[in-house]
């Protein structure tokens, strides 16, 4: 016991000085160690006290799950870009910008810092775009003559003169070895550009990311419903404007972004795997040296990623289909839909859809940026159920490539819900809606349900994520080992909801009632622990049922083994071949 406890000690000690290393933590060593302590120690009480309680007979009644999950204290050191960074979904560069210019704004009483503050620090110098394309324009004109000769009049005398005296000066000479070295000076220019461009696209991505962590804090920060109002709109503008950037960005240079984000994928499974094999240490199940050498391994594999390419052609269109979750990457859905998809090109300003208007089928963009306005979602709910939903403020959200637009249209059968306008040009894959329910019929009925389970998993973390974050909830994950299920409710159907089997229960469309208070349920909101049975009060009702984990049944050496066992193989997994 007490190995492992130092072993976990030495760890926090470790992963704090990384941290401190990069220069992405505010706080000293000393005072976070004493802090974590200290927060353990309360933790160490408050349990000894409802195991106290327990042997209460007059406490024998209460919900002691409850009451542990309530009295639950967890101390995070690591912030918004901090955590981004220890994921790899930020590089240290640009969680460094991100932390000072956050510094730099703290003291002003008002302001918000926007994502056009953030990118005065590395936008991509217009000069070195404007030194680019005349490098570029005396390449493909090197062989041309610079000047063009003048007849040898009287009156082009004086020209004849400076002709003469330019030609003493040898410089001239140089001018053919200039010429050579002009791919090499493009070449440079065009590698600091792409730097910039990533350096921007990451540092935006971590700003939209950090937008919806704070949004979590709102209710902590102040408890008058005005105030939370107002601040929830400010961040969800900054966040637009964000995701703003990111599709332009991602339009005008689709093979750095492409490289960049390929890239954070490899970082973000290395450092799962970093994390996964730091517990297997701290926790005595793998020795210190087997451990440094697994280190080293996954540490290398992070410094190669400082020779990957800074730019990858963009895919063909139908490689795209891949890309789509609910096709899973299976030969025989991509191939049903890739003999009936169709390219469809948009100019800027174009229509794609309008709200209220019968859905056509689906849109998978390829390139470009769309602009989705829409009046408050309904979520399937009747309008005298939500009488406080009945606002005019118009929502605007952001579409780039990989997003798909249509697709609860096209399940429900309904009106589409917002106006699809197009910000570029844009290309986009679609699928219309007599093949989409001709796939229906053929992959009866998992590939409907695999849609209504994307979708539930989407708005589910929309709009719960700090109650999701502990939860590995990935698609693939969710279709392979059952770890959530999507189940349907029509109006006076009940469904029993069994707390020790269901961790979480969402209403992520339509509407329920407990059967038991007759409380109301609109979605999307998380059904309380206390709720045992509910009745569906719409027409169609989405319930997401979130698995709880097997209980362990003992603690002995064996469930410590195939745990170890389970988890090494997860390390494994995790890590890329090389």
């Amino acid at each position: 016991m007490s190995l492992a406890i130092g072993n976990e000690r030495k760890l926090v000690k470790h992963s704090l000085a990384i941290e401190r290393d990069k220069g992405l933590c505010a706080i000293s060593l000393p005072r976070q160690m004493a802090m974590q302590n200290a927060i353990n120690h309360i933790q160490e009480i408050i349990q000894n006290t409802i195991t106290l309680f327990k042997t209460e007979k007059i406490l024998t009644n209460v919900n002691w799950t409850l009451v542990e999950e309530k009295t639950k204290i967890e101390y995070n050191i690591s912030r918004s870009f901090e955590k981004q960074c220890n994921d790899g979904i930020l590089s240290v560069e640009a969680a460094r910008i991100l932390i000072g210019a956050a510094k730099s704004y703290c003291p002003i009483q008002g302001k918000f810092m926007s994502i056009y503050d953030v990118s005065t620090y590395v936008r991509a110098r217009s000069w070195l775009v404007k030194f680019k394309n005349m490098l570029t324009f005396l390449e493909y004109h090197k062989d041309e003559a610079s000047l063009v000769p003048f007849g040898l009049r009287p009156d082009n005398l004086i020209l004849v003169q400076i002709i003469v005296i330019i030609g003493y000066f040898r410089i001239i000479r140089f001018i053919p070895l200039i010429k050579m070295i002009i791919p090499l000076l493009i070449h440079i220019v065009d590698v600091q550009i792409k730097k910039r461009l990533s350096l921007m696209y990451s540092i935006t991505k971590g700003y939209a990311k950090s937008q919806e962590d704070t949004k979590f804090l709102i209710e902590q920060i102040s408890s008058r419903e005005s105030i939370n109002q107002k601040l929830y709109e400010i961040l969800e503008t900054n966040k637009r404007d964000a995701v703003k950037e990111l599709g332009l960005i991602e339009h005008e240079h689709r093979d750095v972004v492409i490289a960049l984000k390929t890239r954070q994928a490899i970082r973000n499974v290395i450092a799962k795997a970093l994390k996964n094999l730091t517990f297997l240490w701290s926790r005595g199940i793998i020795d210190k040296h087997e451990s440094v050498v697994m280190n080293k391994v996954l540490l290398t594999k992070i410094k190669a990623l400082n020779n990957f390419p800074m730019a990858i052609p963009p895919p063909t269109p139908e490689k795209y289909l891949h890309n789509i979750l609910w096709l899973e990457n299976k030969d025989i859905l991509i191939q049903f839909f890739k003999e009936r998809a169709k390219l469809a090109y948009f100019d800027y300003g174009d229509v794609i859809c309008k709200e209220g208007e019968m859905p056509q089928g689906i849109y998978l963009i390829i390139s470009g940026l769309a602009v989705l306005h829409s009046s408050p979602p309904t979520f399937g709910i009747d309008s005298s159920l939500q009488p406080d939903r009945e606002s005019k403020t118009m929502f605007t959200e952001y579409c780039t490539s990989g997003d798909i637009i249509g697709e609860l249209s096209c399940l429900l059968k309904r009106e589409i819900e917002y106006t699809a306008i197009c910000e570029t040009i844009l290309q986009a894959c679609f699928i219309s809606l007599e093949d989409l329910y001709e796939g229906f019929d053929v992959f009866w009925p998992s590939l409907e349900y695999k849609i209504w389970l994307k979708l539930a998993l989407s708005t589910a973390y929309q709009y719960f994520e700090s109650s999701l974050i502990d939860e590995d909830l990935t698609f693939q994950k969710c279709v392979a080992l059952n770890l959530a299920c999507v189940k349907t409710l029509s109006s006076y159907n009940e469904m029993t909801i069994d707390n020790a089997t269901m961790k979480f229960v969402i209403v992520v469309y339509g509407s329920v009632i407990d059967t038991k208070t007759e409380v109301p349920y609109l979605a999307p909101c998380v059904l309380p622990k206390t709720c045992e049975q509910v009745q569906g009060t719409s027409d169609l009702c989405k319930l997401l049922v979130i698995q709880a984990s097997e209980p362990v049944k003992n603690k002995n050496s064996k469930g410590v083994g195939e745990s170890s066992q389970r988890r090494a193989a997860s390390v494994l997994d995790s890590v890329p071949a090389t």
